[in-house]
């Protein structure tokens, strides 16, 4: 597995506890998935990227239908979005069964690729953010483009002190450690992003790999 140098030690030994091998390489997801496409090319071995992938769509999937089996009268449901394979997986299970239901991206003003796919903007990416595990641009092709456009009803952005807020509360509140790409969510709707309207609303949380001196620097701020 081939990950940026500023990968998170707990994503990294979850990793190595699997038995895989790591690779740090690169400042960012850009420069790692680059490498590992090049690897794929040169050393005949095959690339499994971890949003541009049926499969890893299908299993995103997943999530959808355990939300539609728990909670069948949801009016909208916030995912926090990257690369896109997991909010393709939700949206198309999520829309198969309730075409009404609204599906909302969300992403950090850091990490703005998916946005940038739903509203056809051109947000640029800042490497230094909490929601480390959201960055990246998709790649040109990837099957997430048209999924989301079909899929994800609207995009919101939110910022970092939004995130770093949001993480304090679910850990402070509910005793969850959770990083900050999987709070966005969370932070979408405390900070005004995504109104509290009173309508159903499911929050997908993905994720508790923040390091202690990050955690200890959101906590202390």
């Amino acid at each position: 597995m081939i990950v940026p140098t500023h990968t998170p030690r707990r994503k990294i030994e979850g990793v190595r506890r699997y038995g895989a091998e790591v690779i740090l390489l690169g400042a960012t997801y850009d420069e790692a998935e680059a490498e590992a496409r090049r690897l794929e090319k040169t050393e005949g071995l095959t690339f499994i990227s971890p949003y541009n992938d049926a499969r890893v769509i299908a299993g995103g999937g997943t999530v959808g239908l355990e939300i539609l089996d728990d909670l069948p009268n949801a009016a909208r449901v916030l995912v926090p979005a990257g690369g896109g394979g997991l909010i393709s997986g939700i949206g198309l299970a999520l829309k198969s069964v309730r075409p009404d239901i609204e599906v909302i991206g969300v992403c950090s003003t850091a990490t703005p690729a998916l946005y940038n796919v739903v509203h056809g903007t051109s947000h640029p990416q800042v490497w230094d953010t909490l929601a480390e595990a959201l960055s990246g641009e998709i790649e040109p092709g990837s099957i997430t483009i048209p999924l989301a456009r079909q899929v994800v009803s609207r995009a919101v952005l939110v910022e970092e002190t939004a995130i770093a807020e949001a993480m304090r509360r679910l850990l402070f509140d509910a005793g969850w450690v959770v990083e900050g790409g999987g709070a966005v969510g969370v932070a979408a709707l405390m900070s005004g992003a995504v109104a509290a309207d009173g309508r159903p609303t499911v929050v997908v949380i993905t994720g508790g790999n923040v390091d202690e001196t990050a955690l200890r620097r959101v906590i202390s701020a």
